[in-house]
């Protein structure tokens, strides 16, 4: 009897595993699961698309931009966008700036990606320091990408810009 039993739950079991992807599975198919999304998604070399920045920045700057020197008038407003890997514990931390001449406003904003494929893990976050230019004069922008709990360790990457503010 106890046997029986035994056999039973085996046979119940097996049949289980075939109607819940064991099949598919051995077929060669491959279920769906998020390192499978991200996968398809890299090889797919579609760029990643976030939201546009503030309406009200008056210049926009990032990674790649090449200039030596960005150019302000006073009341100006400069948006600093810089990427983070999210999840390794990286950011961007404000290193040195003179506020007299420019100076931080606002939050600091946070955009992901508006076409992230359902399950992606592993993202590039962007996120956007906005500076308001107070008053004449040259100002040097400097930040660092770093973990928090790392500061005996170099930065993994640094920005640094001279900034010049004009008057009116």
């Amino acid at each position: 009897m106890k046997f029986s039993i035994l056999i039973f739950i085996i046979l119940g079991a097996v049949i289980l595993l075939a109607a819940t992807g064991f099949a598919s599975h051995r077929a060669g198919t491959r279920p769906k699961s998020i390192s499978s999304a991200k996968d398809s998604y890299s090889k797919s070399k579609v760029p990643f698309k976030y939201p546009e920045p503030s309406a009200y920045c008056t210049k926009i700057i990032d990674e790649q931009d090449t200039s030596s020197i960005i150019h302000l008038r006073i009341g100006d407003t400069l948006c600093v966008i810089l990427s983070v890997a999210s999840g390794t514990g990286y950011e961007w931390e404000l290193v040195s700036l003179d506020t007299t001449i420019i100076h931080r406003i606002g939050k600091l904003e946070t955009q992901v990606p508006i076409n992230i494929p359902e399950g992606y893990t592993g993202y590039p976050e962007r996120k956007i320091w906005h500076f308001e230019a107070a008053s004449e004069g040259n100002a040097t922008l400097s930040m660092e990408y770093r973990r928090s709990w790392e500061k005996d360790k170099p930065s993994a990457k640094s920005f640094k810009k001279n900034i010049l503010v004009d008057g009116l």
